[in-house]
């Protein structure tokens, strides 16, 4: 028997990384049931769900949110569901016209850090400041995926009383990193993100620009990355666009590096980690505590520092005869961040 009805609202279900963990987490529970009410159904890429029921919205993105209103409470009055769920900022706002003599919990899921606003939409950055004034009022339970994320929101007057952090979690499959190529002519380096300011990939580039030996290769992979520069000379750089295996990518890399302005807990740099590949990311968000004692930290938006730390991991890398797996990253990822603490945490906040 199934214990709870949750309905998930989320602005889309793009390559994202709430979209991601929200099918993770809605595909392994098989105690609850779930919905998930997709604002923007045009972005639709996550194929990967079980167990859930997606309703796409059906009004035009031209009345939001007036219309999405009357949708989503309509749609709240006929499943009466116990948790209504929202994932990133302006499904949170969405929440706050719910009905308030709909009786169920509401949830926030915050995924990301605001040290740095100035990448975001004037839109996206009202609706935050609206958001911060509401969380005293509408939400139960506000959970944020990073340390980082929760102190930054709070320094904006979201509510401190109902803050809860659940790191986000994944399995490590050591049989899986069998299958990773071991290419010892090319130190292959690779970056997963979407092509915006707040990830730093200009001062990546930089640094690549100026390493001090030839035999490498940069692979990136995510939204919108092929527009990233035409420039670009392409025995060095290759810009892939979104990918549906992730992990055919992880698989041909020695290196990844996140250079990262902003960030909450990334996802891309924590799979890497699982996937025991060596790692440098920069000092923003939890990416510190992410990669552990055996990777490089190094400060964002300084290419020479960049440089520094991926010429270390490539005469790391010659010393152990152009060998690049690093099982002590997959072992400190299953000890920290297994995704069944995670899951197991975010089953507890549905039921109490």
């Amino acid at each position: 028997m199934r214990n709870s009805k949750i309905l998930h609202i989320i602005p889309d279900l793009g390559p994202g990384g709430a979209q991601k963990y929200l099918s993770k987490l809605v595909s392994e529970d098989n105690e609850n049931i779930h919905l998930i009410y997709v604002i923007n159904p045009e972005k639709y890429i996550e194929k990967d769900l079980k167990n859930v029921e997606i309703i796409f919205s059906k009004k035009n993105l031209i009345f939001f949110p007036f219309m999405h209103i009357l949708e989503l409470n309509f749609l709240i009055k006929k499943i009466k569901p116990n948790v209504v769920n929202s994932w990133l900022y302006h499904a949170d706002f969405l929440s706050i016209f719910i009905n308030p003599f709909y009786k169920c919990k509401k949830i926030w899921c915050i995924r990301n850090a605001v040290n740095d606003m100035s990448f975001l939409k004037k839109k996206t950055r009202i609706i935050i400041k609206l958001c911060s004034f509401f969380s005293k009022i509408i939400p139960n339970l506000i959970i944020y995926n990073s340390e980082s994320g929760r102190r930054s929101h709070e320094s904006i007057n979201y509510c401190k009383s109902k803050s809860y952090v659940i790191e986000n979690g994944v399995d490590v499959n050591f049989q899986e990193q069998e299958k990773r190529v071991l290419n010892k002519e090319i130190y292959r380096i690779g970056t997963a993100c979407r092509n915006d300011p707040a990830k730093g990939l200009n001062f990546l580039i930089e640094a690549l620009n100026h390493l001090d030996f030839n035999d490498w290769h940069w692979t990136a992979v995510g939204e919108g990355i092929p527009e990233l520069n035409v420039n670009l000379d392409p025995s060095k750089f290759e810009l892939i666009g979104h990918i549906d295996d992730i992990y055919s990518f992880y698989n041909n890399i020695d290196l990844f590096v996140l250079p990262s302005i902003s960030e909450g807990f990334s996802n891309v740099l924590l799979e890497s980690m699982a996937q025991g590949i060596d790692c440098i990311a920069t000092n923003v968000g939890d990416n510190l505590k992410i990669v552990g004692p055996n990777n490089f930290i190094v400060p964002s938006r300084n290419p020479l520092e960049i440089k520094k730390a991926i010429s270390k991991k490539y005469d790391l890398w010659i010393r152990k005869k152009r060998h690049s797996y690093n099982i002590k990253n997959a072992i400190y990822v299953a000890d920290n961040f297994g995704f069944k603490k995670s899951f197991m945490l975010f089953q507890n906040a549905w039921k109490h």
